[in-house]
C-alpha cells in the first residue's frame, strides 16, 4: 500500500500543506487552500488518501502562469489530480493558468509521471481542474474559453465573502 508521500515525487514534498500556513499562506490545512477569501477544502472518503500542494508561491516562485493549488486523491485503482484556481473576477484568466500549468510546468508533467508509476495503467490517472470563483460566467464566455484552451475545468461559483477569513 502507498503512503501519503508515495504520491508526491521527492522534489515537490516541501510544499505539500501541513497546516494553516505551513508550507506557505496558500495553506489553511492540510487538504485546505485559502487565498482572497475564497478557500476550498478536500474532505476523502474511508479508504482514500488525499494531499495538497501549494503551487502558487511555493512550487512555482517565479512570474510565470500558474494554478494556486493541487490535489492529489488516490482511490483503490484510481489517481485524480486536481488543479484548483481561486479567483475572485478574471475567470479568464484562471483558463490560462490551468492550461498552462498542464502543458508548459515541468513539475506538473513530473508529478504525472511519478504517478503513472505507481498505478497500473496511465488511463488510472485521471486529470481535472477547477476554479471557484466568486464571479459568475456565462455559458457562451465558457465554451469560448474551453475551445480555446482546451481544457474544461469545473467552474463552482461562490458567494463572496462578508469578511476575510479568519487567522
Amino acid at each position: 500500500a502507498q503512503t501519503l508521500t508515495d504520491l508526491v515525487p521527492t522534489a515537490l514534498q516541501p510544499c505539500v500543506c501541513v497546516a494553516n500556513k505551513k508550507p506557505c499562506d496558500l495553506c489553511c490545512g492540510n487538504l485546505c487552500f485559502l487565498d482572497q477569501g475564497i478557500c476550498v477544502k478536500l474532505i476523502p472518503k474511508k479508504g482514500e488518501t488525499a494531499t495538497a500542494l501549494a503551487l502558487d508561491s511555493c512550487i512555482f516562485t517565479d512570474s510565470l502562469k500558474k494554478c494556486d493549488g493541487l490535489f492529489v486523491l488516490k482511490q483503490a485503482s484510481q489517481v485524480f489530480l486536481a488543479l484548483i484556481e481561486l479567483k475572485g473576477s478574471y475567470v479568464d484568466d484562471a483558463y490560462a493558468q490551468i492550461a498552462y500549468v498542464r502543458s508548459q510546468r515541468t513539475e506538473y508533467a513530473d508529478l504525472v509521471k511519478h504517478l503513472s508509476e505507481i498505478v497500473a495503467n496511465r488511463r488510472q490517472i485521471r486529470e481535472q481542474a477547477f476554479i471557484i470563483t466568486t464571479s459568475a460566467i456565462d455559458r457562451r464566455t465558457q465554451q469560448k474559453l474551453e475551445t480555446s484552451y482546451g481544457i474544461r475545468p469545473r467552474i463552482i461559483t461562490i458567494g463572496k465573502p462578508a469578511s476575510s477569513a479568519p487567522d
